[in-house]
């Protein structure tokens, strides 16, 4: 009965240190994540740097001349650690087995940790550590690094659409240099590629361009081609256009205004139209005036017309316009 007690007690304790560590609310909680995205960024940075040095050399005996090879290696102990307080956190465990990240984790976390024991390397499905990036909205939003809805949508389209075209890159990278294993020989129409051809390859691939210049040799790398099509082209008419819309939209009259030490500052609201500032203007501005130093700060819901902006570009040292909603 005491040892049942003593379970509970221990499992109690382990999933509420867990929940900590994976908790926004705590500051060893944010630490924990941050450090998460930051390393498996670099994992992926060291995948990137070993794909462009050596694209021949898929698998191979030993360590020799991969100077990154132990610190990956530390990189997947971190990230074997996270899958441990992930799975003492989780409510329901049998759902945990298949959560995204669990399966982003089987196809990176053990290979690299086998491999690095049996002194071979093999850059397998490596790539798929850049999928972190679908989480990176969420963390940089929670850590007030990122405020406005605009920049966390912008960082959510960007962030989705990067990962898909790395991810993309990466798997044709690791088909093309491997070859079929049903070839004749097996293995033997393998086609080498460097890791940026295959940047240059996906991007094409996902813009329908297809320049035809870099083309798939192996079975499974047009197989893969062809499913990719699919999925690639769905992203980026999904992310590119509202991406550019983002853009586009962005106005000069956005943001904030930040007070200067010493400078003085008037806030102009409601009726904001040409005919109003500009009666506004004439009287305030008045040379007859003797403080010379004082900005003026225009609010308004909407963009200035044609002749406000002429206006404003007229007084533009000591007047800023603002595309606001005023709450008073």
């Amino acid at each position: 009965m005491k040892s049942t007690t003593g379970y509970k007690w221990l499992r109690k304790c382990v999933r509420g240190s867990a929940i900590r560590l994976l908790s926004y609310q705590y500051i060893p909680g944010r630490t924990f994540i941050a450090l998460s995205m930051l390393l498996s960024l670099a994992s992926f940075g060291i995948y990137v740097s070993e794909a462009s040095q050596w694209p021949n050399e898929i698998e191979k005996c030993g360590h020799k001349g991969r100077r990154h090879r132990l610190l990956d290696f530390l990189f997947n102990l971190f990230f074997l650690l996270h899958f441990l307080i992930r799975w003492a956190a989780s409510d329901n465990k049998l759902i945990f087995w298949v959560d995204p990240f669990s399966l982003l984790d089987y196809c990176t976390v053990p290979p690299c940790l086998l491999a690095f024991a049996l002194k071979r390397t093999w850059m397998g499905l490596r790539f798929m550590r850049i999928f972190r990036l679908f989480n990176l909205a969420e963390v940089l939003h929670n850590l007030n690094i990122i405020k406005s809805a605009s920049a966390l949508r912008l960082c959510q389209l960007s962030s989705f659409f990067l990962a898909i075209w790395l991810a993309g890159a990466g798997m044709i990278y690791l088909l093309e240099n491997t070859g079929d294993p049903f070839a004749s020989p097996p293995y033997g129409n393998a086609h080498r590629l460097t890791y940026l051809e295959c940047l240059y390859f996906a991007i094409v691939t996902m813009s329908t361009v297809g320049y035809g210049d870099i083309t798939p040799q192996t079975t499974l790398g047009r197989f893969f081609t062809s499913v990719f099509i699919l999925c690639a082209l769905a992203a980026f008419a999904y992310c590119i256009p509202e991406i550019v819309e983002m853009f586009l939209n962005t106005s000069k009259y956005n943001g904030k205004y930040l007070s200067r030490p010493g400078k003085r500052h008037v806030v102009v609201c409601g009726d904001v139209t040409t005919e109003s500032v500009k009666h506004f203007l004439d009287d305030f501005l008045h040379p007859d005036r003797r403080r010379t130093d004082v900005e003026v700060v225009f609010m308004n819901r909407s963009k200035p017309d044609l002749r406000l902006k002429s206006l404003l570009r007229r007084h533009f040292s000591r007047v800023k316009y603002l595309e606001v909603c005023v709450i008073l």
